[in-house]
């Protein structure tokens, strides 16, 4: 995954109203299956292809231009992934899977082994992205944001210093399968302790144990 800073903009999208409820989406409950449902009221929006083409409004929606293929992505729910670290719904390029508003809250990494946490002296550890090792920075990666969800697990959200690539490495929650825990503990963590500066860095979330 990667950071691009798209180009805000204007673009139109073909939309479904149901011609029930009046709600409006880019997406239909069941896919294309006939018959098609609204998803809000739960009533038939159209029997049959021909019917589902009359619901089809056009709407001007904001948008990003993607730096690397040019497209013009909607910032509607179809193209939202996670949140950004400034509580806004990430824009994601479906083709370059790149976010174009803002670094991004994740809380499921690329699991590629790309990046790896490295001992650095004393009671020190950092996180390596290993394919840029050469280059200027030695892959280093900064951590941008901390996430820790209700099973205890700490998500570190990481940034490569030489390319931007970003991704996520978190602790295990269990040395074992959920079921065989040590006391049937579903954490790891019995308790968090924040100094009284680090609280007010607290950030709400829509995410939790995904």
């Amino acid at each position: 995954m990667k950071i691009l800073k798209g180009l805000r903009t204007r673009t139109t999208l073909g939309v479904f109203r149901c011609p029930h409820c009046g709600a409006e989406t880019e997406t239909l409950v069941g896919g294309h299956e006939e018959p098609f449902e609204c998803e809000k009221c739960r009533q038939i929006l159209a029997k049959n292809d021909e019917e589902l083409k009359k619901t089809v409004i056009e709407r001007e929606v904001n948008a990003y231009i993607c730096p690397e293929c040019y497209e013009k992505i909607s910032d509607t729910p179809m193209n939202w992934c996670h949140e950004t670290t400034d509580g806004q719904n990430a824009v994601m390029c479906p083709k370059c899977h790149a976010f174009l508003n803002g670094l991004p809250l994740i809380h499921h990494g690329e699991a590629t082994g790309k990046v790896a946490p490295f001992y650095s002296g004393t009671d020190y550890f950092g996180f390596r992205h290993n394919p840029c090792g050469g280059k200027k920075w030695g892959g280093f990666c900064t951590i941008y944001a901390v996430l820790i969800d209700k099973q205890g697990r700490v998500i570190f959200n990481l940034q490569c210093m030489d390319c931007g690539a970003i991704d996520a490495l978190k602790t295990h929650t269990f040395l074992w399968a959920k079921d065989k825990a040590l006391g049937g503990k579903t954490h790891t963590i019995e308790a968090i302790y924040l100094s009284p500066s680090l609280r007010r860095r607290i950030a709400k979330h829509s995410w939790d144990n995904l």
